[in-house]
C-alpha cells in the first residue's frame, strides 16, 4: 500500500507533536510517525504531561500513526511498518524528531536482570509500575540521576544512594553554568529537596553486580580513594545521560555534528539535505521546552511559513556549538571515564602479555625493546578535544579524543595504540602516548 502526504514527521515526543500542530495549523497535510502506542514520547508517556497538546492532535486533521517503524527511507519516500501491515508514505518535507537514547557503559553483571537503565526505569513507573519496599540504588552520571531517583521514590521505592561518577569540582563548575538557566536550576532544585534523604554521593561509580542469595543484588561502588561500597539491591539504575537517535538521519545522508552528537541545522531546523528537518532531541539534546520550540519552528519552516518560523527564533536560543546547555551532557565524560576504567583493567591483568602481544602484529620483524617500550594505553586526560573542524589535522588532543572514543565503542575489546612523537609544543602530556593512534585490538579478553 503506498500513500502520500506533504510533511511526515517521524517521533510523537514533544518536538513531533508540536511540529504537527504547527504545519497543519498552516493549511499542510501531515502524518505523524511514532513507535509507540501513544503519542507523548518518552517525556510524556502515559499522560505524565502534555495532555492538552496530544488531545489537540485529534481535534486536527493530523494523520497519527502510532505502533508504527520506519524500516527504510530514500529522500523521497518511507517504507513503514506496524504488528499489521507494511505501507510505503510518499512525503514532500520530512521532520526528524526522532528524540535520543541513553548512553550505557559495560561493568560486569550490567546485562543481569535487576539492573535497567536510569531512563527506562523512569518510563516504567510512568507506566504504573508500582516499588513499593524496593530496595534501589541509581548511578551513572548526569542530571538524569535525580529524576529517576524522584521517580522511583514518587513509585514507593527505598533509594538507598545516588552515586554520581564525576568529582565533587565538576559538580560545581556545572551549578555555575546552570545560573544561566533559572527554570532548570529550580528544577534541579525541587528534585534534590524530594530526595534530601537519600545520600547523594559524588566520584563514585559502579564495578560490578551480582545475583545474592534471596533473590537480592549485591552491587559493588568504588569511591575516588578506591573504597569499595556494598549494597543489597532489588534493582540497579544505570545511565550516562543522553544521546541522539541519528540512524535515520544518518540513513537519509544529513551531515551530523561530533561534539555534542546531533543532525547539523540551520536556525529553522534544515539539514544538509533538501527537504529533510530535525528538531528537539536530535537536533541537541536540551529537554523538551526546547524541543517544543524547535518542533513548532521547523513545523512552520516546512510548511512554507518561513515569516511565522522567524518570529519564534527568540524563543529557541539556540546555543552555538561551542557552548553546551546544561542538560545536554553528562557530568562525566562516558568515553573518558570508560577509557580509565579499561587502562585500569588492562595495567591490572594483561601487562604479563603487553610484549607477546604487540610481537604478534609483525611475526617475522619482531619489535625491539624499545618500539615495545612506545606501546602504551590511552590514558584519560580532561584536555583532550575532538578535531575543530572536519579534516582538521590530528594533532596531539583531538587524536587522544579519536582514540577514546573508539575505546568506548567497542568495550569488550582492549584495544592499543602506537605511540609517536608530539608534534605540538603546548600539548598535554597525558595526550602524547596517544598520538597516531594504530587499530591494533586484541580479542577474547
Amino acid at each position: 500500500m503506498t500513500e502520500s502526504t506533504e510533511i511526515a514527521i517521524v517521533g510523537a515526543g514533544p518536538a513531533g507533536i508540536a511540529a504537527a500542530l504547527a504545519a497543519s495549523q498552516a493549511g499542510a497535510r501531515v502524518v505523524l510517525i511514532d513507535a509507540m502506542p501513544r503519542a507523548g514520547g518518552r517525556v510524556w508517556a502515559n499522560g505524565s504531561g502534555g495532555l492538552s497538546s496530544i488531545d489537540a492532535l485529534a481535534a486536527t486533521g493530523i494523520t497519527h500513526r502510532a505502533g508504527t517503524r520506519v524500516v527504510a527511507a530514500t529522500h523521497r519516500e518511507l517504507l513503514l511498518e506496524d504488528a499489521n501491515d507494511a505501507a510505503t508514505l510518499r512525503f514532500e518535507r520530512l521532520i526528524l524528531a526522532t528524540g535520543a537514547r541513553e548512553i550505557q557503559l559495560p561493568f560486569p553483571g550490567w546485562t543481569l536482570p535487576g539492573v535497567v537503565a536510569a531512563g527506562g526505569l523512569q518510563l516504567m513507573v510512568k507506566s504504573g509500575l508500582r516499588l513499593d519496599g524496593r530496595r534501589v540504588v541509581v548511578a551513572g552520571s548526569g542530571p538524569l540521576l535525580l529524576a529517576a531517583a524522584a521517580s522511583a521514590r514518587q513509585a514507593g521505592a527505598q533509594v538507598l544512594c545516588v552515586a554520581e561518577q564525576a568529582p565533587r569540582s565538576r559538580l560545581a563548575r556545572f551549578a555555575l553554568r546552570l545560573a544561566r538557566y533559572p527554570d532548570r536550576a529550580l528544577q534541579a532544585l525541587q528534585l534534590r529537596m524530594a530526595l534530601a534523604h537519600t545520600p547523594y554521593r559524588a566520584g563514585w561509580r559502579v564495578v560490578e553486580a551480582r545475583r545474592g542469595d534471596a533473590g537480592a543484588w549485591h552491587v559493588v561502588l568504588v569511591d575516588r580513594a578506591e573504597r569499595l561500597h556494598r549494597f543489597d539491591v532489588d534493582l540497579l539504575a544505570v545511565g550516562y545521560s543522553l544521546t541522539p537517535e541519528l540512524q535515520l538521519a544518518s540513513l537519509l545522508g544529513c551531515r551530523l555534528r561530533d561534539d555534542p552528537a546531533a543532525i547539523e541545522t540551520d536556525v529553522f531546523g534544515a539539514s544538509s539535505v533538501p527537504g529533510v528537518y530535525a528538531a528537539g532531541e536530535a537536533a541537541g539534546v536540551g529537554g523538551w521546552r526546547k524541543a517544543w520550540v524547535e518542533g513548532r519552528i521547523a513545523g512552520l519552516a516546512a510548511a512554507g511559513r518561513l515569516g511565522d518560523a522567524r518570529a519564534l527564533l527568540p524563543q529557541a536560543a539556540k546555543p552555538s556549538s561551542s557552548k553546551r546547555r546544561p542538560s545536554t551532557c553528562s557530568f562525566a565524560s562516558p568515553s573518558s571515564d570508560a577509557a580509565r576504567v579499561l587502562t585500569s583493567t588492562i595495567q591490572k591483568t594483561m601487562s604479563p602479555t603487553l610484549a607477546s602481544a604487540s610481537s604478534t602484529r609483525n611475526a617475522s620483524k619482531p619489535l625491539s625493546t624499545a618500539a615495545r617500550n612506545r606501546i602504551s594505553l590511552v590514558r584519560r586526560s580532561s584536555s583532550c578535544r575532538p578535531p575543530a573542524a572536519a579534516g582538521a589535522r590530528r594533532g596531539c588532543s583531538s587524536a587522544a579524543a579519536w582514540a577514546i572514543a573508539r575505546v568506548a565503542c567497542a568495550p569488550p575489546r582492549y584495544r592499543f595504540f602506537k605511540a609517536g612523537r608530539c608534534r605540538r609544543t603546548r600539548a598535554c602530556p597525558s595526550c602524547r602516548p596517544a598520538l597516531r593512534p594504530s587499530p591494533t585490538s586484541l580479542d577474547g579478553y
